[in-house]
């Protein structure tokens, strides 16, 4: 675990901690980010993205994405309707 991790954790148990009868609900999105770099023989890098797409599409083995190709994880709140 690193610093910022434990930092986090403290700062959400502080938050639980100190959970009052003022507090509203609030919609959060989490967007996680996964990529992957994989190497395709083209003519050209139009085709090179085509062929990409369609590999990823088809479900290859190559171009499945998984925890291990994580990069980054962002949270926006959502507007209240």
């Amino acid at each position: 675990m690193y610093i910022t991790d434990i930092n986090i954790l403290i700062r959400c148990k502080q938050i639980v901690y100190t959970k009052g009868i003022n507090y509203m609900i609030y919609k959060v999105q989490i967007t996680e980010t996964l990529e992957k770099t994989v190497e395709i023989e083209a003519n050209n890098e139009h085709e090179a993205l085509i062929m990409a797409d369609c590999n990823y599409r088809a479900a290859k083995d190559d171009y499945v994405l998984d925890a291990e190709n994580f990069t980054n994880v962002d949270f926006k709140v959502l507007k209240n309707d």
